[in-house]
Protein backbone atom coordinates (compact mmCIF):
# COMPACT_ATOMS: atom_id res chain seq x y z
CA UNK A 1 0.00 0.00 0.00
CA UNK A 2 2.88 2.39 0.61
CA UNK A 3 3.92 2.46 -3.09
CA UNK A 4 -0.05 3.76 -3.68
CA UNK A 5 -0.23 7.72 -4.45
CA UNK A 6 -1.95 9.28 -1.22
CA UNK A 7 -5.01 10.67 -2.85
CA UNK A 8 -5.98 6.75 -3.54
CA UNK A 9 -8.36 5.05 -1.02
CA UNK A 10 -10.24 1.89 -1.04
CA UNK A 11 -13.70 0.36 -0.94
CA UNK A 12 -14.12 -3.24 0.20
CA UNK A 13 -16.74 -4.61 -0.06
CA UNK A 14 -18.64 -8.03 0.57
CA UNK A 15 -15.99 -9.91 0.19
CA UNK A 16 -16.08 -13.74 2.30
CA UNK A 17 -12.48 -13.25 3.58
CA UNK A 18 -10.46 -10.08 3.39
CA UNK A 19 -6.94 -10.69 5.30
CA UNK A 20 -4.74 -7.36 6.23
CA UNK A 21 -0.94 -8.26 6.09
CA UNK A 22 1.23 -8.13 8.76
CA UNK A 23 3.23 -5.47 7.69
CA UNK A 24 -0.13 -3.12 7.37
CA UNK A 25 -0.02 -0.36 10.42
CA UNK A 26 -3.18 1.47 12.03
CA UNK A 27 -1.78 4.84 10.42
CA UNK A 28 -1.46 3.17 6.88
CA UNK A 29 -5.23 1.39 7.31
CA UNK A 30 -6.58 4.54 7.74
CA UNK A 31 -4.40 6.28 4.63
CA UNK A 32 -5.60 4.25 2.09
CA UNK A 33 -9.15 2.62 3.15
CA UNK A 34 -12.21 4.27 3.01
CA UNK A 35 -14.52 1.68 4.06
CA UNK A 36 -14.83 -2.00 4.18
CA UNK A 37 -18.48 -3.40 4.22
CA UNK A 38 -20.14 -6.55 4.82
CA UNK A 39 -17.08 -8.39 4.74
CA UNK A 40 -15.09 -10.81 6.86
CA UNK A 41 -11.68 -9.44 7.75
CA UNK A 42 -8.59 -10.57 9.62
CA UNK A 43 -6.02 -8.36 10.72
CA UNK A 44 -2.90 -8.18 12.48
CA UNK A 45 -2.36 -8.14 16.35
CA UNK A 46 -1.24 -4.48 15.67
CA UNK A 47 -3.82 -2.67 14.70
CA UNK A 48 -5.42 -0.77 16.91
CA UNK A 49 -9.37 -2.10 17.13
CA UNK A 50 -11.74 1.25 17.73
CA UNK A 51 -9.95 2.87 14.30
CA UNK A 52 -10.66 -0.66 12.24
CA UNK A 53 -14.07 -0.20 13.59
CA UNK A 54 -14.54 2.90 12.24
CA UNK A 55 -13.50 1.89 8.76
CA UNK A 56 -15.98 -1.24 8.95
CA UNK A 57 -19.65 -1.50 8.41
CA UNK A 58 -21.81 -4.97 8.74
CA UNK A 59 -25.40 -3.65 7.27
CA UNK A 60 -28.16 -6.14 6.69
CA UNK A 61 -29.54 -6.47 3.26
CA UNK A 62 -32.81 -5.23 2.74
CA UNK A 63 -35.24 -7.17 2.19
CA UNK A 64 -39.27 -7.20 1.48
CA UNK A 65 -39.65 -10.07 3.22
CA UNK A 66 -41.78 -9.74 6.71
CA UNK A 67 -41.53 -5.96 6.19
CA UNK A 68 -44.61 -3.54 6.25
CA UNK A 69 -44.95 -1.60 2.54
CA UNK A 70 -46.62 0.95 1.79
CA UNK A 71 -47.80 3.14 -1.22
CA UNK A 72 -46.28 6.96 -1.28
CA UNK A 73 -46.38 10.26 -2.82
CA UNK A 74 -43.67 12.04 -3.45
CA UNK A 75 -43.72 15.86 -4.49
CA UNK A 76 -41.01 18.16 -6.85
CA UNK A 77 -38.73 15.15 -7.62
CA UNK A 78 -36.60 16.23 -10.62
CA UNK A 79 -37.89 15.14 -13.80
CA UNK A 80 -34.43 14.51 -15.25
CA UNK A 81 -33.12 12.17 -12.42
CA UNK A 82 -36.61 10.82 -12.17
CA UNK A 83 -36.51 9.73 -15.33
CA UNK A 84 -32.96 8.51 -15.14
CA UNK A 85 -34.22 6.72 -12.02
CA UNK A 86 -36.75 4.39 -13.66
CA UNK A 87 -35.37 3.94 -16.69
CA UNK A 88 -31.98 2.34 -14.34
CA UNK A 89 -35.23 0.23 -12.39
CA UNK A 90 -36.71 -0.76 -16.06
CA UNK A 91 -32.94 -2.04 -17.39
CA UNK A 92 -32.10 -4.07 -14.55
CA UNK A 93 -35.57 -5.69 -13.88
CA UNK A 94 -35.67 -4.07 -10.63
CA UNK A 95 -38.94 -2.78 -8.53
CA UNK A 96 -39.16 1.34 -8.36
CA UNK A 97 -40.32 0.61 -5.06
CA UNK A 98 -37.46 -1.93 -3.82
CA UNK A 99 -34.77 0.03 -5.13
CA UNK A 100 -36.18 3.50 -3.02
CA UNK A 101 -36.47 1.78 0.12
CA UNK A 102 -32.93 -0.10 -0.51
CA UNK A 103 -31.25 3.36 -0.82
CA UNK A 104 -33.31 5.26 1.58
CA UNK A 105 -32.19 1.45 3.89
CA UNK A 106 -28.31 2.35 3.52
CA UNK A 107 -28.46 6.36 3.24
CA UNK A 108 -30.10 7.05 6.67
CA UNK A 109 -27.44 6.42 8.72
CA UNK A 110 -25.11 8.26 7.09
CA UNK A 111 -27.60 11.13 6.86
CA UNK A 112 -28.31 10.78 11.15
CA UNK A 113 -24.13 10.37 11.70
CA UNK A 114 -23.97 13.82 9.55
CA UNK A 115 -26.48 15.33 11.63
CA UNK A 116 -25.33 14.07 15.31
CA UNK A 117 -22.18 15.45 14.41
CA UNK A 118 -23.19 18.61 12.77
CA UNK A 119 -25.99 19.76 15.37
CA UNK A 120 -25.13 17.32 18.71
CA UNK A 121 -21.64 17.15 18.90
CA UNK A 122 -19.26 19.90 20.47
CA UNK A 123 -15.70 18.44 19.90
CA UNK A 124 -13.93 19.41 16.82
CA UNK A 125 -14.81 16.80 13.83
CA UNK A 126 -11.06 16.07 13.48
CA UNK A 127 -11.35 14.73 16.71
CA UNK A 128 -14.24 12.02 16.47
CA UNK A 129 -13.68 8.23 15.21
CA UNK A 130 -17.15 7.11 14.36
CA UNK A 131 -17.55 3.79 14.75
CA UNK A 132 -21.34 2.90 12.99
CA UNK A 133 -23.22 0.02 11.62
CA UNK A 134 -22.14 -2.93 13.40
CA UNK A 135 -23.74 -6.24 14.74
CA UNK A 136 -21.72 -6.38 17.94
CA UNK A 137 -18.68 -4.12 19.23
CA UNK A 138 -16.72 -5.05 22.53
CA UNK A 139 -14.75 -2.19 23.96
CA UNK A 140 -12.09 -2.69 26.96
CA UNK A 141 -9.95 -0.15 28.73
CA UNK A 142 -6.91 -0.89 26.29
CA UNK A 143 -9.22 -0.03 23.55
CA UNK A 144 -9.68 3.72 24.54
CA UNK A 145 -6.48 3.87 25.64
CA UNK A 146 -4.86 3.07 22.08
CA UNK A 147 -6.57 6.13 20.59
CA UNK A 148 -4.69 8.37 22.47
CA UNK A 149 -6.36 12.37 22.32
CA UNK A 150 -9.48 10.92 20.26
CA UNK A 151 -13.06 10.65 21.25
CA UNK A 152 -15.58 8.01 19.91
CA UNK A 153 -19.23 8.06 18.60
CA UNK A 154 -21.00 4.64 18.69
CA UNK A 155 -23.89 4.75 16.44
CA UNK A 156 -26.65 1.93 15.15
CA UNK A 157 -25.01 -1.07 16.91
CA UNK A 158 -27.10 -4.07 17.51
CA UNK A 159 -24.81 -4.63 20.74
CA UNK A 160 -22.53 -2.28 22.33
CA UNK A 161 -20.48 -3.93 25.14
CA UNK A 162 -18.33 -2.34 27.73
CA UNK A 163 -16.16 -4.27 29.65
CA UNK A 164 -15.74 -3.87 33.66
CA UNK A 165 -12.54 -2.62 33.16
CA UNK A 166 -13.84 0.74 31.79
CA UNK A 167 -13.59 3.62 34.12
CA UNK A 168 -16.44 6.13 34.33
CA UNK A 169 -13.42 8.28 33.24
CA UNK A 170 -12.57 6.60 30.61
CA UNK A 171 -16.60 7.27 29.90
CA UNK A 172 -16.77 11.01 30.39
CA UNK A 173 -12.82 11.64 28.64
CA UNK A 174 -13.50 9.10 25.53
CA UNK A 175 -17.10 8.39 24.72
CA UNK A 176 -19.15 12.00 23.60
CA UNK A 177 -22.42 9.92 22.59
CA UNK A 178 -24.36 6.55 21.86
CA UNK A 179 -26.64 6.93 19.47
CA UNK A 180 -28.99 4.86 18.08
CA UNK A 181 -27.88 1.80 19.58
CA UNK A 182 -29.91 -1.66 20.25
CA UNK A 183 -28.51 -3.85 23.51
CA UNK A 184 -26.02 -1.32 25.52
CA UNK A 185 -24.21 -3.32 28.33
CA UNK A 186 -22.19 -0.90 30.70
CA UNK A 187 -19.37 -1.70 33.18
CA UNK A 188 -20.77 -2.75 36.77
CA UNK A 189 -19.31 0.60 37.70
CA UNK A 190 -20.75 3.00 35.43
CA UNK A 191 -23.34 5.60 37.26
CA UNK A 192 -26.98 6.21 35.83
CA UNK A 193 -26.44 9.43 35.38
CA UNK A 194 -23.47 8.92 33.09
CA UNK A 195 -25.35 6.38 31.06
CA UNK A 196 -27.88 9.01 31.01
CA UNK A 197 -25.55 11.74 29.55
CA UNK A 198 -24.28 9.04 26.57
CA UNK A 199 -27.22 7.19 25.36
CA UNK A 200 -29.30 8.89 22.83
CA UNK A 201 -32.31 8.23 20.05
CA UNK A 202 -32.18 10.49 17.22
CA UNK A 203 -34.96 11.74 16.01
CA UNK A 204 -37.20 9.48 14.01
CA UNK A 205 -34.84 6.18 14.96
CA UNK A 206 -37.45 2.77 15.30
CA UNK A 207 -35.85 0.51 17.84
CA UNK A 208 -36.33 -3.43 16.35
CA UNK A 209 -37.62 -4.06 19.41
CA UNK A 210 -41.02 -1.63 19.17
Amino acid sequence: MTLLPDHVKFYFSNIKKLVIAEDIDTATLLKYVYRIKNSTVVIPDGIDKIHFLSLLQNHPQYQFTNRIVKDVTIRNVNEQTWNDFTSFCQINKTKIGFLVSEILWEIIPEMEITQILLSKIKEPLGDIIVVSVLNSVEIKHENIKAISSKKILFHRIDELIFQNDITNEDFLEKVVGIYNCEKIIFPQSASKLLKLSRVHEYPGFISKKN
